[in-house]
């Protein structure tokens, strides 16, 4: 009866010292968890300024095509006789840096129709930084009815806070293109 008692004893802490074992070495340590979470805290720190440039330019890019093709626009308009009227955009700058462009029909923002004005803000921090020349307020820009012609020709730069710049070029013939920085 000893000899089984014993065996029995045995075999009770070799199936316990085996359960143990296993049971260790199935999971992972509270070490190897923070290891883990710190890695990935470090990776995702690491993707935030790629993502708030990729927002950036992705809010410079659309502001810039929105300004093109309302110039594009006007010009059609006033290529097409709409209304029998010249159209053209003028470029509203605010001081508090909300710029806005108006699309209107007439020979100049300051004599249209107030009922012939389409607004558009541009998104907040965006602005804009005028060069161009011509006939007229610097920042009306108008197209000649029937061809198309502008009364300005150079460069809008649509800029934001973080020096981010795209640039727009009206040409003497009316082309409205982008220019890559």
């Amino acid at each position: 009866m000893k000899l089984q008692a014993t065996s029995n004893a045995r075999s009770r802490a070799n199936r316990s010292c085996l359960m143990h074992t296993h049971t260790h070495g199935s999971g992972f340590t509270t070490v190897e968890l923070l290891v883990v979470i710190a890695l990935l805290m470090i990776m995702g720190a690491a993707t935030l300024p790629i993502y708030g440039n990729f927002q950036v330019r992705s809010q410079i890019n659309e502001g810039r095509n929105q300004v093109i093709q309302a110039l594009r626009l006007a010009r059609e308009r006033s290529v097409n006789r709409l209304g029998n009227s010249p159209h053209g955009v003028y470029l509203d700058l605010q001081a508090e840096g909300l710029d806005q462009y108006i699309l209107y029909k007439g020979t100049s923002f300051a004599l249209s129709d107030v009922d012939d004005r389409l607004t558009m803000k541009l998104d907040k921090p965006l602005s804009f930084i005028v060069n161009l020349s011509g006939t007229g307020d610097a920042r009306d820009i108008n197209f000649t009815r029937g061809t198309g012609i502008p009364n300005k020709t150079g460069t809008i730069i649509i800029a934001d806070s973080a020096d981010e710049r795209r640039v727009i070029n009206i040409n003497s013939r009316g082309a409205i293109e982008e220019n890559r920085l």
